[in-house]
Parts: C-alpha cells; structure tokens; sequence
C-alpha cells in the first residue's frame, strides 16, 4: 500500500513539473496581460471585431462622404467630404492588407448597420445649411469614437494592427479639428452675434 501511493505521488508530482514548466515556457512567449491560449483566440477575435469595425465605419464615412458632397451647400462641408472619401477608402484598403497578412479573417457587412443606415437615410433627407449642420454634427460624433477607439489598438499586440492605428490616428485627429472647425463656422454663421 505505502508503494502504491508513493508511486501515485511520484506520478502526480512529475505531472505537477511538467505541466508547470510547460506554463512557464508560455509564459515566456506571453505579453503582459496574457493568460494562455484562451486569450490568444479572444485576442484575434478582438482584433477580427476591431478591423470589421474600422471597415463598416469608414465605409459609412464613404458612403456619407459622397451623399455631403452633392448636397452640401457650403464649399468647406463638400471638401471636407470629398476628404473623408479619399482618406477613408484609403485607410479601408490599408487595414484590409494589414488583415491579409496577418490572416485575420473579415466579413465586413455588406449592409450598412442601423445607426449609419439611419444616418444616411437622415442625412438624406435634407440639403443646404440643414444638411450642412447635421452632417457635420454627425463627423465630429463620428470621429470622436473613431480616435478614442483607434488610440485603444495603438498598443494592440498584433504587429499589423497596431502599425495601422499608429499610422492612422494623426489622421483620424485632424479629421476631428476640421470637422470641429468646421462645425463651430456654421454654428457661428447660424448664431451671428
């Protein structure tokens, strides 16, 4: 009997060290923060969740990008709309690379989803100053979350990813002042005091 459980402590002890040299050799491959292969698939799949993100919405940038550029009434509102197309298509087609080679997968919708569906339909519906307004309102909303989002994967683990955040993001706050400036323009001419 004495055998017989000094030779299931040895098993279960030699268990014990292979299985814990084994975390520490993960270890050693882990950033901070990792906790094991769990992670690293909810990793990609935030990064597969992220990309889709930045896709979807920069397509809505797009998408209302070319709407503000026929209806807008103001010179500065239609070339800030033909930037958003350019630079936004151009930052779509970046991070898809970027997706590419990492092998994230991405199915990006091919409907826009409620918010920027109602959105456009909104927007859609006006023109001249109003639409100037609402349009503009809508960039500033839009661009705050894409910069507070964007800075978030900066640091992101996948070396593709965070080098498009990091590229991006001077971007994406320009983006935000003129749309402020902007706004804060029509906002004054609608308010003269």
């Amino acid at each position: 009997m004495k055998r017989w459980t000094q030779a299931t402590l040895g098993i279960c002890l030699a268990a014990s060290i292979v299985a814990c040299s084994s975390d520490k050799r993960d270890d050693a491959n882990a950033r901070p923060g990792d906790t094991g292969a769990a992670v690293g698939t909810a990793g990609a799949n935030a990064e597969r969740d992220f990309i889709e993100d930045q896709l979807e919405d920069g397509q809505a940038e797009v998408n209302l990008g070319k709407l503000a550029a026929e209806r807008a009434s103001n010179a500065e509102v239609k070339a800030f709309a033909q930037m958003m197309v350019r630079d936004h298509q151009m930052a779509g087609d970046e991070l898809k690379q970027a997706a590419t080679a990492t092998n994230v997968q991405v199915n990006p919708p091919a409907e826009p989803d409620g918010d920027h569906k109602d959105a456009q339909e909104e927007l859609a519906k006006l023109s001249g100053p109003e639409f100037d307004r609402k349009y503009m309102n809508k960039m500033v909303d839009e661009h705050e979350e894409a910069v507070s989002e964007v800075e978030k994967k900066a640091d992101s683990e996948n070396a593709q990813v965070r080098q498009w955040a990091t590229k991006t993001l001077p971007k994406l706050r320009e983006h935000l002042a003129q749309a402020k400036q902007i706004k804060e323009t029509l906002d004054k001419a609608d308010n003269p005091r």
